[in-house]
């Protein structure tokens, strides 16, 4: 099973697939102000039986990294050195996703609390697209 993430400062949204691993859904938010995400994606790898987990790593539009981008390739480090070696953990680009995020909410008319797990859900979608 493929679990996705969409890390941000606060927010940490999370989408997976299902047991086929072909349809990518929205799985949830942690709020790391009030969860330690790290205890919260252990559990969520244990219960699922994770395989495979994407994090989306920003690029700028002219193709250079950023502060966030920085930030959240040391969050992977940090992912890997706390779950399970086995997991493959990859970093792949998510330019624009939280825009497309946004749109995707309101067309359908969502909660945009939702907006995080829709980005990591187009992260995980698009991945999915590459490997069929």
């Amino acid at each position: 099973m493929y679990l996705s993430l969409d890390y941000g400062n606060r927010y940490i949204g999370i989408a997976a697939t299902d047991s086929d691993g072909r349809i990518p859904y929205r799985y949830g938010v942690i709020d790391q102000k009030n969860q330690d995400p790290f205890n919260v994606l252990a559990e969520i790898i244990a219960k699922e039986h994770v395989t495979h987990i994407l994090v989306g790593v920003p690029i700028s539009l002219d193709g250079n990294e950023t502060e966030q981008t920085h930030k959240t390739l040391e969050f992977i480090e940090k992912l890997r050195a706390v779950v399970d070696p086995d997991i493959d953990i990859e970093g792949v680009d998510e330019t624009l996703t939280s825009i497309e995020a946004q749109q995707v909410l309101r067309h359908e008319g969502g909660d945009p609390k939702q907006e995080h797990s829709e980005a990591a859900r187009l992260i995980l979608s698009d991945y999915l697209k590459t490997v069929a």
